[in-house]
């Protein structure tokens, strides 16, 4: 799925609830250094859509922090499974 396509989608779950963005801000230099854009479906499969830490801030936990924040419930629909959707060149989706 390209990118514009996904933006679509993101945009439909955000008008319904089912999309959550956690952005992480250095607290000294007020910059963003960080994201996690996680979404729901309706019949409770939470998916870690994208993740992104700046190099600079990597190997700190921040991207664990991101990943336990997963989205447990977004809305009104509780999650029994997360997927990752990983890029097809390191391999396929995981759940967990």
């Amino acid at each position: 799925m390209t990118f514009d396509q996904r933006q679509v989608v993101w945009l439909e779950k955000a008008k319904t609830g089912q999309l959550r963005i956690d952005l992480v801000k250095n607290k000294d230099s007020m910059d963003f250094v960080g994201y996690c854009v996680s979404t729901i479906t309706n019949t409770g499969v939470g998916e870690i859509e994208s993740i992104f830490i700046d190099r600079a801030y990597r190997k700190l936990g921040i991207g664990d922090y991101l990943m336990r924040r997963r989205p447990k419930n977004i809305g009104k629909v509780k999650n029994e499974k997360v997927k990752i959707e990983r890029s097809p060149l390191f391999c396929p989706h995981t759940y967990f």
